[in-house]
């Protein structure tokens, strides 16, 4: 015959791995849905990144055409060297400006998309502390 202590004892120990069992599946759960949340804001952004290069090479498109259509209307030489001058200029400030911009974008996307797994890294170490 099975003594009731026992019994008793059992089932505590068995519901307490059950509750363990049943808050790793939640927690691998949500890992797995900030893994997604992460993706989907990546993918989100690597859009919104490509829309910029996509604008940028059509401005970029109708600068270069504009010059050459000013060059053609050049007289003489001293006039397709000072606008030469001022569309390299014009072109190297450009570069400047739109390359920070870009990497003011891809370091916004960056952060943005490592939120979910930065917030499942902190829940875990406190539940790391919490069960030390």
């Amino acid at each position: 015959m099975i003594d009731k202590p026992f019994d008793s004892q059992f089932d505590a120990l068995a519901g307490d791995a059950m509750k363990g069992f049943s808050d790793m599946a939640g927690f691998g759960k949500q890992n797995v849905e900030a893994a997604l949340a992460a993706s989907r804001t990546l993918v989100k952004g690597i859009e919104e990144l490509n829309q910029a290069w996509a604008h940028l090479t059509m401005r970029m498109f109708e600068a270069h055409m504009s010059s050459v259509e000013a060059l053609l209307g050049c007289k003489n030489l001293k006039d397709v060297a000072a606008l030469q001058t001022v569309f390299a200029k014009t072109q190297m400030e450009r570069a400047v400006s739109e390359g920070s911009k870009f990497s003011e974008l891809t370091l916004k996307v960056a952060n943005e998309a490592i939120q979910p797994i930065q917030a499942r890294v902190s829940e875990a170490m406190k539940q790391a502390v919490k069960a030390a």
